[in-house]
């Protein structure tokens, strides 16, 4: 069944003519009605790799967002001073918001994970 059901899609796929677009009118903007500001930075975004997941993420406006800092596994732990931190599970590799310096915005998986 699964067989069959992975061939239809890459057939349907295969077949569709043209470029697929997403339905988003506009993937520059965010938000709707009279509180749409611009989503997409306007010059270069610098992205570093700490290792495992943890990225930094700086917007040439210079605002700095980390994902999924790590605790102590192995890579050395990075300064690092970010305005938001990504946390995307729960678990010690990927929830040590306590490594970032200042007061980012904590922003942390819905499912909360134990």
């Amino acid at each position: 069944m699964k067989k069959t059901i992975i061939l239809w899609v890459f057939i349907s796929l295969y077949l569709l003519p043209g470029p697929i677009h997403s339905a988003c009118r506009n993937p520059y903007l965010a938000g709707e009605g009279p509180l749409i500001q611009p989503a997409a930075a306007s010059g270069k975004v610098e992205i570093k790799w700490f290792g495992h997941s943890f990225f930094q993420i700086t917007s040439s406006s210079g605002t700095v967002v980390i994902t999924d800092p790590f605790g102590a596994m192995g890579f050395p732990l990075p300064e690092v001073w970010a305005h938001v931190v990504t946390v995307g599970r729960e678990h010690g590799n990927h929830n040590n918001v306590g490594l970032a310096k200042g007061k980012p915005v904590i922003l942390r998986d819905s499912k909360r994970e134990g």
